[in-house]
């Protein structure tokens, strides 16, 4: 893999009827048992959703107009903010980001595109910053491995990097997860501060299910090679 790769944007919306929450085995649930009997007495915010996923295949700094022909054609009528709990449409980019080490990620509402072209040209194409993002890091553990800006994304990934690239992926997968069922607050706060390499405490049953889960990945991806 190359680091062009993350650079194309997928976007994630519910339009696609996607499985309903399942109690206690995320993020938020991981936390404390005092939570998770929350979420089970309770259940999540949005317990079944619709879901559409762009992964444009544009140059990742031409995005925008893809973006912009889904969320016409399929009539969105979008959110001003990702706060707002009213039920319309709403736009997540995810991109690569610079200024995140490797192994970390963040999720913000809204705001400028930090350099990231493909992030540019969506908002561009959308005419608002207001679209949420989850930026997932690049940017190298050490100062020393260092390049011109345009010559790092595409290089490859390190032995180190490759060898955490499942989990990194599947941690990703488990933030969004929060933000589809319970909202941007839950996923921001659970994934800001996470390290995507471990997500879950070392023993725990969370922990557990999140290796059996990287290890089926593993053998379909064997399969399919």
């Amino acid at each position: 893999y190359q680091r062009s790769v993350h650079g194309a944007p997928k976007k994630r919306r519910r339009t696609s009827p996607v499985p309903q929450f399942l109690a206690d085995d995320d993020l938020v649930d991981s936390v404390s048992e005092r939570r998770r009997a929350k979420t089970i007495a309770e259940g999540a915010l949005y317990p079944s959703v619709a879901l559409t996923m762009l992964k444009p295949h544009t140059l990742m700094n031409r995005s925008g107009g893809a973006v912009k022909r889904v969320v016409a054609s399929r009539e969105m009528r979008l959110k001003r903010s990702p706060f707002q709990k009213n039920g319309m449409a709403e736009v997540l980019v995810i991109c690569d980001d610079l200024a995140i080490p490797f192994g970390r990620c963040r999720l913000s509402p809204e705001g400028s595109s930090g350099g990231q072209n493909g992030l540019e040209d969506v908002m561009k194409s959308l005419g608002t910053d207001r679209i949420a993002r989850l930026r997932v890091g690049i940017a190298p553990r050490m100062p020393s491995q260092a390049l011109k800006r345009s010559k790092f994304v595409l290089s490859r990934f390190s032995a180190e990097e490759e060898a955490a690239m499942p989990a990194v992926l599947l941690s990703l997968c488990e933030v969004l997860r929060v933000y589809l069922h319970r909202g941007y607050d839950a996923a921001a706060n659970a994934g800001n501060s996470l390290d995507l390499t471990q997500p879950y405490p070392a023993g725990s049953a969370q922990a557990k299910l999140f290796h059996a889960k990287m290890a089926i990945l593993a053998g379909l991806s064997r399969d399919s090679s």
